[in-house]
């Protein structure tokens, strides 16, 4: 049966997609920062530039673990930085609260969708291996 390897093939493939979401994300927030930051949010100074370096440093650590994924397998790393990511999701809401800000949902729901695509590949992974895990033990 080829299921599990399948299933580890879609885990990849939803990581990468998460990590391209990242790269994407954060190119287009540096170079026209309206697609992320309307004009209506009056960020301006300091808090913008806060909020652009957090997107540099999640584009910096998914570059990372996209070149670290060729050396070793990466799956607690990768539950890792998902689960993170939901912190900064949340994080950044309530810090827009508690600072009277206007919130942006395009961030939230970028944050969480990587997320969720790096939780997908921890799954994946750990689901086929307790498949493959099942199969020798009846091979043997």
């Amino acid at each position: 049966m080829q299921s599990h390897k399948n299933l580890r093939i879609v885990g990849v493939i939803f990581l990468n997609l998460g990590m391209l979401v990242a790269l994407v994300g954060t190119i287009a927030s540096f170079f026209k920062p309206d697609l992320l930051f309307s004009e209506t949010m009056q960020l301006y100074g300091p808090l913008k530039n806060n909020l652009v370096f957090v997107l540099i440093y999640i584009c910096i650590t998914e570059i990372a673990l996209f070149f670290f994924q060729f050396y070793k397998i990466i799956v607690y790393e990768s539950l890792g930085v998902g689960l993170i990511l939901v912190l900064i999701a949340f994080g950044t809401q309530f810090y827009s609260e508690i600072n009277q800000l206007p919130f942006n949902p395009t961030i939230f729901a970028g944050c969480i969708f990587i997320a969720i695509c790096h939780i997908v590949y921890y799954g994946a992974y750990l689901y086929a291996q307790t498949i493959e895990d099942q199969q020798n033990s009846k091979n043997d």
